[in-house]
């Protein structure tokens, strides 16, 4: 078996199959505990991009792929608590930062460049927006805001490449051309809300993965409560604000018959406004 890391493109290979399998790892959509799964059950050589995606332009007719996706308007409110968690993380009683690690921390990568950076997580840049908006509410609201200044930050933030508000399944997936062109290669598109009935289909027709939903990992969370709440005035922003991408995605893995009708039409709604 052989690891290698470079810009957090990691490659597994087990030379059991002249395929290639690849795994995009959208972020806030599992992918960690999909990622870990992979690893511990996959067979042949496999690939993982995160923070990172594949070239639209240059793929071998040998390439699989998998990728989970989740509803974009529940990606954009974990993507934005998941950034404030970090930059409102007390680093003040870690004694010993090489204990950190999944088991035990959300981020252990960030959390020790929050202590390397004397508190910056990101970019000074990019915590202080984080740090401006109170919630995802306010950060969605904001996108259509009156004043010019809010706005401006609001799409500053959404724009920023550091994380995942920007990086989203669109971004992953190129804005759906990439499943124009490699729909026939791609052999599993997960969806985060049914992951387990998903990865026990998967692993019926491809029987050879032996992939088992019972070994998946309870998916990471934030550490802290933050507000889910989004207001209809903040839905309708992020929808538009993503038309183009995430939406425009989803809606080409429902022209290929990757996802169901019903799944593609449930991404405009939100429920979960506790």
């Amino acid at each position: 078996m052989i690891f290698k890391i470079n810009n957090f493109k990691k490659i597994i290979n087990i030379n059991s199959s002249n395929l290639n399998y690849i795994y995009i790892h959208i972020g806030k959509c599992g992918g960690s505990s999909i990622r870990n799964l992979l690893q511990k059950s996959f067979e042949s050589k496999f690939t993982f991009y995160h923070l990172n995606r594949p070239n639209l332009k240059r793929q071998d007719n040998s390439n699989r792929f998998l990728f989970v996706i989740r509803n974009p308007i529940e990606r954009y409110v974990s993507a934005f608590n998941h950034s404030k968690n970090l930059i409102d993380f007390d680093i003040s009683k870690i004694s010993n930062p090489d204990q950190l690690s999944l088991e035990n921390c959300l981020a252990p990568f960030h959390i020790k460049n929050k202590i390397k950076n004397k508190g910056v997580v990101f970019s000074k840049e990019y915590d202080d927006l984080i740090s401006f908006f109170k919630d995802a509410n306010t950060l969605a609201e904001s996108l259509s805001s009156n004043n010019i200044g809010v706005k401006s930050k609001a799409i500053s933030l959404m724009k920023n490449g550091f994380e995942h508000l920007y990086k989203g399944i669109g971004w992953y997936l190129h804005n759906g051309d990439f499943i124009r062109k490699y729909h026939s290669q791609i052999i599993f598109v997960g969806r985060l809300e049914f992951l387990k009935d998903d990865i026990n289909s998967f692993s019926k027709k491809y029987n050879k993965f032996n992939l088992k939903s019972s070994k998946l990992n309870e998916i990471r969370v934030n550490s802290n409560s933050y507000s889910k709440y989004l207001s209809e005035k903040a839905i309708n922003n992020i929808i538009s604000w993503y038309s183009d991408s995430d939406f425009q995605a989803i809606k080409k893995l429902y022209k290929f018959n990757l996802i169901t009708k019903n799944y593609y039409e449930g991404c405009f709604n939100y429920i979960d406004s506790k």
